[in-house]
């Protein structure tokens, strides 16, 4: 898995089926190795980067958890979001055009969203559960790819 950071110029996040996420920034007129971040249970196949560019969200094959990283310095592993993602398939997700919510399908049929600010899961709801006003809100189409 590949994904270029578009707030942080020449900055790239590259996974392995080692089951690392290598981080890479621009060194002049190089692509150099920063640091490597570990800690999935299997080789990372989905990756996405935060609007601001200071954190990494990787999905590994085989592992429950979409991890965010804080790449500012390195500073490792802020928090996990469970789904369920025990397979070899990609299970993919994605970060929504405001860069607030995080939704991730699963292997048990359920798409889950997260509130990127403190990664808490949020109900995925609408106008008939009536936990919104309207106030600011913008539609999101999800598709299961079926």
């Amino acid at each position: 898995a590949l994904a270029t950071c578009a707030a942080r110029s020449g900055a790239l996040a590259a996974g392995s089926y080692s089951r690392t996420v290598g981080i890479y920034g621009r060194g002049g007129r190089r692509l150099e190795p920063l640091f490597v971040l570990e800690g999935h249970g299997g080789g990372v196949t989905g990756l996405r980067w935060s609007a601001c560019g200071n954190y990494v969200y990787s999905g590994a094959r085989r592992d429950d958890d979409i991890v965010c990283w804080d790449v500012r310095s390195g500073a490792g592993e802020l928090y996990r979001l469970r789904r369920r993602a025990a397979t070899n398939q990609k299970v993919q997700f994605d970060i929504e055009p405001a860069g607030r919510y995080l939704l991730s399908g699963g292997t048990d049929g359920r798409v889950r969203a997260y509130d990127l600010r403190d990664g808490s899961e949020v109900a995925l709801g609408g106008a008939a559960d009536g936990a919104g006003d309207g106030a600011g809100e913008r539609g999101l189409l999800v598709c299961d790819g079926g």
